[in-house]
């Protein structure tokens, strides 16, 4: 079995190709904005890494410049990020394929030019990967996620920003053993669907969350998806939001947004099938949630299909 310990430098570099690969794989994701000059990049001037939190059972993870493997429990496991850096981090936990190494995964991968072409074949061997993750980003912005994991070897990766353009990303590797047994994700009544059957995908949801309370988020749709959200301006319209997620251009105009910053927490891209239970900490008020993967039925990203919805953030008991 490899282990974390022996990847090299050249390792961190094989890692952000894996995570380039993955978010191609996953379709794009979020991540999408990072690649090459598009998207966030020309907004995030501060090259200063702030501190990432992640914790699961009691234990503290990508601590340390090189990660030992961490064993944990089968079953139900809460994975609790925050980080005070306003670019915050996005983190996957994935799981590679039966038969498959992370050394296969990442020579597997294609090459992937910033248009984001992707090669297939290699897509759809992890298509079943992301088991989970999470994105957030300040103090505005705390994210756990809870999963069922079965025994098994997983990986817990993280990128500095909203996406892959960090160049050293930390990974850890998780070995998961023992009976995870009939255990289920606990009740929740908030949760949204991503749903998608014969017509493009939709969230399918309250216009209401709790600004500070659990989520289950229950991907239906054929592709791995995300639930994103970033704040609405105070005076942004239904309009604005159409004008903004159904451009014309490769990528959205950043320059010219509904929102009132470019804040984006919320659930990393989860494979079809998945259920997370996901506690998300935000600020009341309006805001948008939002899914960036590419769908390779309609060869268009997801939010260019319609898959946004306006919610609201409120304080619940």
């Amino acid at each position: 079995m490899e282990h974390v310990k022996k990847w090299s430098l050249r390792a961190s570099a094989l890692v952000l190709l894996s995570l380039v690969g993955l978010m191609v794989a996953v379709g794009g994701g979020i991540a999408g904005w990072f690649i090459g000059q598009g998207g966030f990049n020309g907004l995030q001037q501060n090259k200063t890494h702030g501190e990432l939190r992640l914790e699961v059972a009691g234990q503290r993870l990508l601590n340390d410049a090189v990660e030992a493997t961490v064993e944990l429990p089968a079953g139900l496991l809460t994975f609790q990020a925050s980080s005070p850096d306003p670019a915050g981090y996005t983190m996957l936990l994935v799981k590679m394929p039966a038969g498959k190494t992370i050394t296969d995964y990442l020579s597997g991968l294609a090459g992937m030019a910033n248009t984001g072409v992707q090669d297939t074949e290699t897509a759809k061997q992890y298509h079943d990967a992301n088991y989970g993750g999470a994105r957030v980003a300040g103090d505005k912005c705390k994210v756990s996620f809870t999963v069922v994991l079965q025994p098994g070897t997983y990986y817990i990766i993280a990128f500095w920003g909203a996406g892959v353009s960090d160049t050293h990303p930390r990974t850890q590797e998780l070995k998961v053993t023992g009976d995870a047994g009939n255990v289920t994700l606990p009740d929740t009544p908030h949760k949204v669907t991503l749903e998608e059957g014969n017509n493009p995908p939709r969230f399918v949801t309250d216009d209401e969350w709790p600004a500070d309370g659990r989520i289950l988020v229950d991907n239906e749709t054929s592709v791995p998806s995300e639930t994103v959200f970033l704040p609405l301006s105070p005076d942004a319209t239904d309009d604005d939001l159409y004008k903004f997620f159904h451009h014309d251009g490769a990528e959205p105009n950043w320059l010219s947004t509904p929102f009132s910053e470019i804040r984006v927490c919320g659930m990393a891209p989860t494979s079809p099938g998945h259920k997370v239970l996901v506690h998300v900490s935000s600020p009341p008020g309006e805001y948008v949630l939002a899914s960036f993967v590419f769908n390779p039925k309609y060869n268009k990203r997801q939010y260019q299909l319609g898959m946004y919805k306006r919610i609201k953030l409120s304080p619940m008991a």
